[in-house]
Order: structure tokens, then sequence, then C-alpha cells
């Protein structure tokens, strides 16, 4: 009995001083850094502005050539970086749930950019719940202090005809809206 009773005080001791040895080694390998200053965070500005003129306006109106289409007063917005940041941004035309007249009819030309049917441009998400869809107009990048300003023409494609079905008596309602985002 007297053999286990040191055998078992053995083991307690040699794990005792291996626990000891192993506490002391991580003491002296473990290196502790305390920062000494302190954490600043700046915030920059960030202003986009959006001005507009001469609304778009299609009542009583009828089928132009491009060449016509062209020479109409345009919708014109300016986009303006007010900050010292720069500025990721979408410029959207979005077709109000109002709209009866199919845009596959409808001409836009932007500033001196070749006619399209709006149909055929770029669909992006619209930003209310009241939009039918919304067309991508310009995306970009605008950078501090700067402006960009945008010349907007729409009209009714020289291709549509009296007969042209869903065309009489409809109604076309969009606007005219800008999503930008702060860049670093």
């Amino acid at each position: 009995m007297k053999k286990g009773k040191i055998i078992l005080l053995t083991i307690i001791g040699l794990c005792l001083i291996v626990s000891l040895v192993l506490g002391i080694s991580y003491s002296l390998w473990t290196l502790r850094v305390t920062q000494t200053d302190s954490n600043s965070v700046v915030a920059d500005c960030f202003n986009i502005t959006f001005t507009e003129s001469n609304n778009i306006l299609l009542q009583n109106t009828f089928p132009l050539y491009d060449e016509d289409g062209k020479k109409l007063e345009p919708y014109t917005f300016t986009i303006k970086n007010n900050c010292s940041s720069y500025a990721d941004y979408e410029v959207q035309l979005e077709i109000l749930n109002t709209s009866t007249l199919d845009e596959q009819y409808l001409k836009v030309m932007l500033n001196d950019n070749e006619p399209v049917l709006m149909n055929t441009l770029e669909v992006g998400e619209p930003k209310e719940s009241n939009v039918k869809v919304a067309y991508t107009l310009d995306k970009g990048f605008i950078n501090k202090n700067e402006e960009k300003t945008y010349n907007l023409r729409v009209w009714l494609a020289d291709f549509v005809t009296t007969e042209t079905e869903g065309v009489q008596n409809s109604k076309w309602s969009a606007k005219v809206t800008l999503k930008a985002s702060y860049r670093n």
C-alpha cells in the first residue's frame, strides 16, 4: 500500500512540476501590447443635389422622325456633388404604373447620344413602389465638387401610325430619379 501511495504522490508531483514549467514558459513567451493613442473617425460630407427644368410634355403628340425629335426642347437636369468626397450615381427614367402607352413606341435621346427606342435601354431596379419599370439612362462616377448636366428628349417614334394598336388615347407618365452612393 505504501508503494502505491508513493507512486501516486510521484505522479501528482510530476504533473504539478510540468504544469508549473508550462505556465512559466507561457508567461515568458507571451507578449501583451496596449494601444497608447486614441482612435478617431472623421466623417466627410456627402451631399448630391438634383436640379431640373422644362418637364417633358407629350400632349396631343404625333410621331416624329429622329431629326425632328432631336430639335425638341429637352428636359434638363443637373446632378452636383457638393462635397470633397467622390460618389457613384445612377440616373433612371422610371415609368409609373399609371402609364398605358407601351415604351416600344417611344424614342429617347440623352444629351447628344443617338436616339434609341425606350424599351431597348437597360432595365434597372425601381426606387419606388408605384413604378412599372425603370430604365437606366446613365451611371458612373462624379468627382468632388463636380456637376453633370443632362438633356433628355422623348418623342413618339416615326413608325407609329393611326392603326398602331395601343397608342390612341393612351397616357405616358414617368419621372427621372437619381441614386447616389459614397465612394472611397
